[in-house]
């Protein structure tokens, strides 16, 4: 794992709801809404599982690319052009720092933030999975905000698609809509439609792994774990892929690091970690887990929705006690359950 930066050292205590409102109750327990968690052993999605991600109609597609117009995970990112001043001005190089999209284009002026506003990113897609593009559609933001949190600021983007712009093979399931589309379904705790950007982040979504890999963008809704966890204090470009992973483990109730969620919709959770990112703890709530990054739960005591014998079987861990912290166990983080 990355060495954490100073940055993040400070101690920060808040709520895990993603995006609370100005003056909430910052003690308060975290309650993951339904598009970040999902009881759904064996999962659905492209391919084989699902980290609530963007949606073409019905086709989820994995919204991470290559800058340097490779093919990866089904699509070559042809070209990403801004609208400035009404000039469409399609850039020489595009990326992502903390967060933040930046863009070149010749001698000007580095664009970023909301330069990107009115951005279309056009992309060519591998609809049939048979490693040759055969679609292509236009990625469109049409929106962005900023929203500060302890450890930076967090930059949503709101992505959108018109119907009409979608071709080849994969136009064949796309209903028609006069109106563009969000990329993303609503989340439920902010009620943003919006987008995470990552730097140099791939997901295994055979494994709901993040990995680290050079010259890539990746696009996560706020919605699923993925682009949500920034929303609770957790910042992939500080904590590094591997941390970063564990977060959205925990998010998922994925004790045994083996992609199987153990958890609903709605289910409230509080944690902790040793950095000071987040604590959300109560004395009153009983220890569910505690993980670590790299592994996943290392035991359990009270899990979210499951049997904590049948945990134990299925990860060949070992129960907590009910007093353990995470130096009991050389763990990272620490949840609880409230009830």
């Amino acid at each position: 794992m990355k060495t954490l930066t100073k940055t993040l050292l400070m101690a920060t205590t808040l709520t895990l709801a993603g995006g609370c409102d100005d003056g909430a109750d910052l003690n308060e327990s975290a309650e993951f809404g339904g598009g970040d968690v999902a009881l759904r052993p064996g999962g659905g999605g492209f391919s084989g599982i699902s980290l609530n991600g963007p949606v073409l109609n019905v086709e989820e597609i994995p919204a991470i690319f290559d800058t340097k117009k490779g093919f990866h995970q089904r699509s070559v990112l042809v070209k990403v052009c801004l609208t400035i001043k009404d000039d469409v001005l399609c850039l020489d190089e595009y990326w992502v720092d903390q967060g933040q999209l930046w863009g070149r284009k010749g001698s000007m002026p580095l664009f970023s933030g909301a330069d990107f506003v009115d951005s279309a990113w056009y992309v060519k897609y591998d609809a049939d999975d048979d490693g040759v593009p055969d679609s292509s559609f236009i990625l469109r933001i049409n929106h962005m905000d900023e929203r500060p949190m302890p450890a930076g600021i967090h930059y949503v983007y709101d992505f959108v698609y018109n119907t009409w712009e979608v071709g080849g093979l994969l136009s064949s399931k796309i209903e028609q809509s006069k109106e563009p589309i969000y990329l993303c379904e609503q989340d439920p705790d902010t009620g943003s439609y919006g987008m995470t950007a990552i730097r140099d982040m791939d997901v295994d979504y055979k494994t709901a792994e993040m990995l680290d890999r050079k010259n890539t963008i990746t696009l996560g809704c706020v919605a699923g774990g993925i682009g949500k966890a920034p929303t609770w204090n957790y910042f992939h470009h500080l904590m590094g892929s591997k941390a970063y992973t564990t977060v959205i483990q925990m998010i998922r109730a994925d004790y045994c690091g083996d992609n199987l969620s153990w958890t609903m919709p709605g289910t409230k959770l509080a944690m902790r970690d040793k950095w000071g990112f987040v604590d959300s703890t109560d004395p009153s709530y009983k220890l569910e887990a505690i993980w670590e990054v790299g592994v996943g739960a290392v035991c359990v005591y009270k899990p979210r929705h499951a049997d904590p014998t049948d945990i134990v079987s299925h990860c060949g861990m070992k129960l907590c006690d009910a007093s353990d912290d995470e130096g009991a166990w050389g763990g990272q983080f620490l949840t609880q359950n409230p009830t």
